[in-house]
């Protein structure tokens, strides 16, 4: 990206999760179970920026994106191009999404959260209702400038990777934290 160019936020968005966020998975070693991962969903979803993101490490997986706002929560027509086959957009807030997969009996392999606040998982039990419709070994990416409740997170995942990421190019910080459900022994 040439500097003397204005930047859209669209163009940090896509180079923040192709390069750095791509690199973490890879380091942790997450990308060989999100290459095989078959439900997976982008929460905050916006323009779909990020669900691109999330094709391109989860090429087999059907994408569920979802996003209550009705102004920013519409997938632009060049990402739904990229995002291609297998999608599906939810204009639902969390709760109501995670509560109609698990009466779907359906489970989640994978979340990505870029840019949701928390308090849309404080609401209606959200993070327990994360929790029930992640997969056993189920891998939550949680990226930019979300920030979840890390105490109420941990009694049901455990962190595999965390870090922020300064960015001098654009003046943000962001996190990467990224959680995978812990198995429950036969004695839980």
């Amino acid at each position: 990206m040439e500097l003397d160019k204005p930047w859209r936020f669209d163009d940090l968005n896509s180079k923040f999760h192709s390069g750095i966020v791509s690199r973490r998975l890879g380091k942790i070693g997450v990308l060989e179970d999100l290459a095989v991962a078959e439900l997976v969903a982008d929460l905050g979803s916006g323009r779909g920026n990020s669900t691109v993101f999330l094709r391109k490490i989860c090429p087999r997986a059907n994408i569920h994106t979802v996003d209550a706002s009705v102004v920013n929560g519409t997938i632009n027509e060049t990402n739904k191009d990229l995002i291609g086959r297998n999608h599906k957009h939810y204009r639902k807030y969390l709760h109501n999404y995670f509560s109609d997969l698990i009466e779907d009996g359906k489970q989640l392999d994978a979340v990505l959260l870029a840019r949701v606040p928390d308090h849309q998982l404080e609401k209606e039990e959200g993070y327990s209702l994360l929790s029930k419709a992640i997969s056993e070994s189920g891998i939550v990416i949680e990226t930019m400038d979300t920030v979840l409740n890390k105490k109420v997170m941990q009694e049901s995942f455990d962190v595999l990777y965390e870090d922020e990421v300064i960015s001098e190019e654009f003046g943000v910080i962001w996190c990467i934290r990224v959680w995978k459900k812990k198995i429950k022994s036969s004695t839980d």
